[in-house]
């Protein structure tokens, strides 16, 4: 209205001097200096939806060992609650501008390990560290830990929120509850929240007897107490067999498991020899008259120098008696054996532990001197008087008229009695296990930068159980690898087209995989050999194929692969560069997998503990779920998506011998039979 009325003053004025048009755009701008317009509120940081989604429904609860950073897992969560303040802007006389700002906080609770543990000793949201024990306080934030007794009581917050009976205690489960977490830090969504985790456990003979009593072994037939190796850390964090989660534990840890007498024993390396074996005593065999000259007492195998390599990189988290520095990041410690001239030849070993440098350094050194020790190989037989040796044991054995330390890695019985041995040349490796070495820092180890992004190769497949276990539940299985620098990728999945994606783990180790290049023809008869068979294949990772036995493929499910939906395997691998090679001699139909409907281009793997499993609800079969391997420094919009079509769990629970039934309810016994 003064807008208006100005304007009709000023242009009455203007009439006077014979311009009225001039005179009613002076008035309008004299009212708008007057009296400025009110402007609406403006709206600053709200949000339209606040729901809450990112839960992973299936994930297996952690098992954390002495100390160890782990993500965690979404138990319970209040909706984002919406905050106000509202304030003037600007415009002094009366101009200015309303703002709200708008902020959100929520309430949640994140599972973190299987309990008890001693405690949680920081927190971090991202990489944002917002609780440490040793601070005082402890955090700005509203936190309460709980530590997985069976006597923990139910969270007040929660039974507030769900009422009273509607929330267990979680007992078996540590636990942290947020209240009212601000959520300003972290662009008004709840962040990924990982925790320093204080558990008990700190050799490896805790560990062993840990996870026999999770798998029915009872303690008074176990013998552990010689393993003494220091564990600083370590985490299962996936769904695995126990002899597979064992494996870089007994390695890291120098240790042999055996059974003897029907108690499983664990024998560290470096240990007294079990016995002297005398030139005489070598030979056993049935003798029968007509037969001929008696068998060679010892075969003796080396290895060439060009198949070892010259340099063992460790990759593990490491752990710095610094807590300050303690942020448990993925670096590597490596060997060098300077005497193999100008092969560069590098071996990754994965060690999914916390270690410290010098402890990493020293077990890299141990690593690379092992394989170069146990090139040579020996085989012989013995009499029955022996059955008290077993894989893991050190014998003296007479080689070329001098006893050699040799280390027993394989045993048979013989249909009359004869026990034929494999054995690797040994050390009681004084000064290798107990040597003093200066890990070097991650630089100087080599490690990228941690910007430097290396984009995960991945592929994605649900096909035929490749493990008794993975029957349990419907899910896919996951294959991955990367170039140089490569350090392993978090796997997620997305069970609604890709507008929500959950949380699957991680995979740190690499896969061979690649396509086919020829037409593999159907098979004749399951788990039967074809010796005339053969497969071209071209490999996209920078892995390689090997040639191995009929025995070892047969009995150890060495060279096992995947073409199209088949599970083979092979004995023979021909290079022919740029990662291509010819496949011979293949074993067909494992598993009774079907053996037709081959093409060129189909996927193959190289089936290995590098294979990752992932689990997922049982409704989403016959669905198709996005899959995404993203490296560290990537973001899910980095990755283009693979679709997987979950297929129905074959449950392949048989009966295979006396007293080894399967029971699908507990899956107390099974024989992985692919990895």
């Amino acid at each position: 209205m003064a807008t208006i009325v100005l304007g009709a003053v000023g242009a009455g004025i203007g009439s006077i001097f014979g311009n009225p048009m001039m005179g009613f755009s002076v008035g309008v701008s004299l009212a708008g200096m007057l009296f400025p317009p009110k402007m609406g509120a403006q709206d600053r940081g709200k949000l339209d939806d606040l729901r809450i989604t990112g839960s992973g429904y299936g994930v297996m609860i952690p098992q954390c060992f002495g100390c160890a950073r782990v993500g965690g897992n979404m138990l319970w969560s209040t909706d984002l609650v919406e905050h106000v303040t509202s304030r003037e802007e600007g415009g002094k006389g009366g101009g200015g501008v309303t703002v709200n700002e708008y902020t959100y906080t929520v309430s949640c609770a994140m599972a973190i390990c299987r309990g008890p543990i001693r405690g949680v000793r920081r927190i971090w949201a991202e990489d944002k560290l917002i609780y440490d024990v040793d601070s005082t306080p402890s955090s700005k934030h509203d936190i309460t830990v709980y530590t997985g007794t069976e006597e923990q009581a139910v969270d007040p917050l929660m039974e507030a929120a769900l009422g009273a009976g509607n929330v267990p205690a979680y007992r078996g489960i540590a636990y942290a509850v947020f209240e009212d977490l601000l959520l300003t830090d972290w662009g008004n969504r709840i962040p990924s929240m990982s925790f320093e985790v204080e558990a008990p456990g700190s050799s490896v003979a805790d560990i062993l007897r840990d996870l026999a009593e999770q798998v029915g072994i009872a303690e008074s037939d176990t013998s552990f107490e010689e393993a003494e190796h220091r564990i600083i850390g370590f985490v299962i964090a996936q769904r695995t067999a126990a002899r597979s989660a064992l494996e870089p534990v007994l390695r890291v840890g120098a240790t042999d498991l055996a059974e003897i007498d029907g108690m499983l024993i664990a024998i560290p390396r470096g240990c007294p020899e079990a016995a002297t074996i005398a030139e005489d005593d070598l030979g056993a065999h049935v003798w029968s008259e007509g037969r001929g000259d008696p068998p060679t007492r010892l075969e003796t195998k080396r290895g060439q120098d060009l198949e070892l390599p010259g340099r063992l990189d460790l990759a593990y988290f490491r752990y710095d008696a610094d807590v300050t520095k303690r942020t448990y990041e993925q670096t590597s410690q490596g060997a060098v054996r300077y005497t193999k001239g100008d092969v560069q030849e590098a071996h990754t070993v994965q060690a999914p532990l916390a270690m410290t440098d010098d402890d990493a350094r020293q077990t890299a050194e141990r690593l690379l001197y092992g394989e170069w020790l146990e090139r040579t190989s020996h085989r012989y037989a013995l009499g029955p008087k022996w059955l008290k040796l077993c894989p893991g044991s050190p014998v003296l054995l007479p080689v070329n008229g001098v006893n050699e330390r040799c280390r027993i890695v394989g045993m048979d019985i013989g249909l009359f009695g004869e026990l034929r041995f494999s054995a690797v040349r040994d050390d009681d490796v004084t000064g290798i296990l107990d040597q003093s070495v200066v890990g070097g820092t991650p630089e100087a180890a080599g490690v990228p930068a941690l910007d430097a992004v290396v984009p995960t190769l991945f592929y994605a497949w649900s096909g035929y159980e490749l493990r008794e276990e993975d029957g349990l539940r419907a899910g896919f299985y996951v294959a991955a690898s990367g170039g140089d620098g490569w350090d392993g990728c978090a796997i997620y999945y997305s069970p609604d087209g890709g507008t929500t994606y959950l949380d699957a783990g991680n995979i740190f180790d690499r896969s061979v995989f690649g396509e086919t290049a020829s037409l593999l023809p159907d098979g004749v008869a399951s788990n039967a050999w074809e010796d005339a068979t053969t497969l071209d294949v071209t490999l996209d990772t920078t892995g390689t194929l090997e040639s191995t036995s009929k025995t070892d493929v047969e009995l150890t499910y060495d060279n096992a692969i995947l073409v199209g939906e088949e599970v083979a395997g092979f004995t023979t691998a021909a290079a022919g560069g740029g990662g291509a090679y010819t496949l011979t001699t293949i074993l067909r139909g494992r598993r009774d997998t079907p053996m037709t409907g081959h093409g060129i281009g189909e996927a193959f793997v190289l089936l290995s503990r590098a294979v990752a499993r992932v689990s997922v609800d049982d409704s989403l079969v016959g669905q198709t779920v996005k899959v995404k391997c993203v490296s560290p420094g990537q973001t899910l919009g980095d990755v283009t998506a693979q679709d997987v079509v979950i297929r129905v769990p074959s449950h392949p629970y048989v009966t295979v011998g006396p007293n080894l039934d399967f029971s699908k309810d507990t899956n107390s016994q099974y024989v992985p039979m692919v990895f």
